[in-house]
């Protein structure tokens, strides 16, 4: 039922005629409502017009709403396409946690600790709940922690 509801609601929407920051908000409020298609979208339209600060803060959301779709490749694509055209400025721990989760779900346990070690130095040492809870998955399910 949410999801006809904030189809028929996308319908009265012009993200042509918004900020970047509203269409950011709107897809944030259909990520949260579960309607991960049409966050996908608005995501993906406000990637195309904002500024890189704001791109960094639309890649791990729009990373994140790949996973949840069963596309962990195009999370990973992501950050690629993001360090080769803008540098590592655009990679922030957020993206690089995103993308740890995305390579796990593709079973390759190597690179997802690659980018939780990243994520883990560019936040100084501290664990935020999600760089810990792929941690804690890279652990669980390959065991390379143990050694």
């Amino acid at each position: 039922l949410q999801d006809k509801l904030n189809a028929a609601f996308a319908k009265t929407l012009n993200p042509s005629d918004m900020t970047v920051m509203d269409i950011l908000k709107i897809g944030d409020r259909f990520k949260g409502s579960g309607s991960i298609g049409l966050a996908i979208q608005y995501y993906e339209s406000a990637s195309h017009r904002a500024n890189e600060r704001d791109l960094a803060y639309i890649l791990p959301r729009l990373t994140s709403c790949y996973r949840t779709q069963g596309c962990p490749q195009k999370a990973i694509d992501i950050l690629t396409f993001a360090s080769k055209k803008f540098g590592q400025q655009m990679i922030s721990s957020a993206l690089l946690t995103s993308a740890a989760a995305a390579y796990c779900d593709l079973g390759d346990y190597v690179r997802a600790k690659k980018c939780c070690d990243r994520a883990f130095a560019q936040l100084n040492g501290r664990r935020e709940s999600e760089l810990r809870a792929v941690y804690g998955r890279i652990k669980k399910e390959s065991h390379i922690l143990d050694e």
